[in-house]
């Protein structure tokens, strides 16, 4: 079955030397006038990366070898560009619709319209996604779609015809309202993110881990919205927690290495969460963190986040 991955951006992103267009130094006031400065500063913007290599949260890092194992296309909402495409060229920038100085909603002078947003920064498409499930017609996508980022593509999800919902499952830690389009969330629960489940982790990886175990261990050919809702259901009920366990130095680097083999691009902070949340293993983030170092001694520069572009 063929099918399509969309994620959000990340906060975490390359940093390059040159000055980037970011939310913060932007002029406050009326909405068009912070979508028109933001425009203005993207246009002095140098295009040098794909998505790939700009995102660097774990949660990017986490889906895109996943994308790369199963050779399917993996599609990025960007709040600061728009829908990327996973060849798509982009500058650096800082600009987020979530949690943070550079949240865009604080330089907007009266109520923020994420729709209005998100036609701003797909000028010639106003609805990039609803566009892109049309021109796959017998293809399955598959968004790994958090709350915050849900709010910024309503409008286009809207534009999706009911025909097509078939086609479409969306994947979050806490599920949305329920009617229309969001009752294509999968029920996955909490259970989701303990250490006993196939798929363990939580946090801002959560969307994306659901997202795997969907593909893995539901997604059949043909299966309907209320087959794997019920499929998910089933496996929910069967999750039982475990205990953290106690590992060796040697043992815990082991493991270490056999996760860098699957996720050799991820920086130490995002690759140690991913160990804490994943291997529900005892011990203090100090001792990993020393394990880590004394394992990767000679990818230090990769450790501590500095990637060349």
């Amino acid at each position: 079955m063929s099918f399509i991955l969309v994620t959000p951006c990340t906060g975490y992103k390359v940093r390059g030397r040159d000055p980037i267009p970011t939310a913060i130094e932007l002029p406050e006031g009326p909405q068009h006038t912070v979508e028109r400065a933001w425009r203005d500063a993207l246009k002095k913007s140098q295009p040098t990366y794909i998505p790939a290599a700009l995102y660097q949260g774990i949660s990017y890092k986490f889906i895109l070898p996943f994308a790369r194992r199963h050779k399917v296309p993996l599609y990025t909402i960007s709040a600061g560009l728009g829908l990327l495409s996973p060849d798509s060229i982009i500058p650096e920038y800082d600009l987020t619709v979530g949690a943070g100085p550079s949240r865009i909603q604080s330089r907007v002078i009266g109520e923020f319209c994420y729709a209005s947003w998100w036609k701003s920064n797909n000028k010639g498409q106003p609805y990039p996604i609803a566009h892109l499930v049309k021109r796959f017609p017998q293809t399955r996508f598959l968004f790994a779609l958090p709350q915050s980022y849900l709010d910024l593509v309503r409008a286009d999800l809207e534009q999706i015809p009911r025909r097509a919902f078939s086609r479409l499952r969306f994947f979050a830690t806490k599920l949305p309202e329920s009617g229309g389009i969001f009752d294509l969330y999968m029920p996955y629960t909490k259970a989701m993110d303990l250490p006993g489940s196939p798929v363990p982790g939580g946090g801002v990886s959560g969307p994306q881990r659901r997202l795997i175990h969907y593909v893995e261990h539901i997604m059949q050919t043909g299966s309907s919205v209320a087959d794997d809702k019920q499929a998910i259901r089933e496996v929910m009920a069967g999750i039982k927690n475990i205990e953290r366990r106690r590992v060796s130095d040697k043992e815990l680097a082991q493991i270490m290495q056999e996760e860098r083999k699957l996720y050799p691009d991820m920086g130490r902070t995002a690759f140690l969460a991913h160990i804490n949340q994943t291997k529900a293993i005892a011990g203090d983030h100090t001792r990993m963190r020393r394990i880590y170092k004394q394992t990767f001694v000679e990818d230090d520069r990769r450790a501590l986040g500095f990637f060349s572009k």
